[in-house]
């Protein structure tokens, strides 16, 4: 089982043009690092903010793409009204 999941684990890592994978694997291992480390030093208050953590770098991962694409959509249009708004009459 153990190799099965490292043999998916390095799978995942080192596919080219999957970053998505790779993130998420990366928010894996920091979840169950974070969920061992927090369980064992606070108990199940331990968990709970493991799981908050996990969820804040999710959320910043997303807000950062969704982002991105925003301000890619807002030139993308902008440039087009700029276009129509200097085209001879």
């Amino acid at each position: 089982m153990c190799k099965l999941m490292l043999l998916w684990l390095m799978r995942a890592v080192l596919s080219v043009g999957h970053r998505f994978s790779q993130v998420m694997v990366v928010l894996t291992v920091v979840t169950i690092s974070s969920s061992w480390l927090l369980t064992v030093e606070f108990g199940s208050v331990g968990l709970i903010w493991s799981n908050s953590i996990n969820m804040l770098l999710r959320i910043i991962h997303r807000s950062r793409r969704t982002l991105l694409f925003a301000f890619h959509i807002i030139q993308v249009f902008s440039v087009k009204k700029a276009g129509k708004d200097l085209s001879p009459k």
